[in-house]
């Protein structure tokens, strides 16, 4: 969903991502945010710069420039700090933040932000002990149980507020999956044939880049 948002306001269809670590979560992340703004452009490329730290503001103001003279107008960042968002203010492009909503730190370039709401799942389990009910099982959660979430775009047309809207409603539903074919990596293969869909074994050891992202899945 943050894909499609960067991909409808990029005036150059070059998107940047600053990346903590390379590991599957992360790499998985950046794939998903590329296929959704290719779903809207699919020309736009993704650049990828890892720095190896999670909140390091000195690394990512140095990845945020060496993105944006290369041509991004968007910025993605997969960090724990608004570090990225001030510098993408202090020159004139957009930014994606993660984790939680700091909108308030750079609101001139804050387009939205992925974030996490654990906070139900652990009244659930802590219910579930408390009765003697709970049994550990394997969860994974997403859009439809709350657990994720994307914050209020900014400065986007209510046309582009409501096509996301719907995309998000097709993903709760699983009407729309966001790993299904044919999805090809980095060199031409593929990946995910036509009507097959990646499972979560799969997207949990995912260590490869789709198409149209820019840099390695390693560091």
């Amino acid at each position: 969903l943050s894909g499609i948002a960067a991909a409808s306001v990029s005036q150059t269809g070059t998107l940047g991502y600053i990346a903590g670590f390379p590991f599957p979560e992360v790499i998985r992340g950046i794939n998903a945010f590329a296929l959704g703004a290719q779903s809207v452009n699919p020309d736009v490329t993704v650049e990828v710069v890892w720095t190896n730290s999670d909140g390091d503001a000195a690394v990512e103001n140095n990845a945020a420039n060496v993105l944006i003279e290369a041509g991004a107008d968007v910025l993605a960042a997969q960090q724990d700090s608004a570090a990225t968002g001030e510098f993408a203010a202090s020159n004139g492009v957009r930014w994606i933040g993660y984790g939680m909503n700091l909108s308030d730190a750079a609101p001139s370039a804050f387009l939205t932000a992925t974030t996490w709401h654990w906070t139900g799942r652990y009244v659930q389990v802590i219910n579930l002990v408390a009765t003697g009910d709970y049994e550990p099982v394997s969860y994974w959660g997403g859009l439809a149980d709350g657990v994720v979430a994307l914050a209020d775009l900014k400065g986007v047309s209510d046309e582009l507020r409501g096509e996301i809207a719907d995309e998000r409603q097709r993903v709760e539903k699983g009407d729309l999956k966001i790993f299904e074919g044919p999805i090809v990596d980095q060199a031409g293969t593929e990946r995910v044939a036509d009507g097959n869909e990646l499972s979560d074994d799969e997207l949990r050891t995912m260590d490869w880049f789709v198409a149209g992202v820019i840099g390695s899945p390693r560091r």
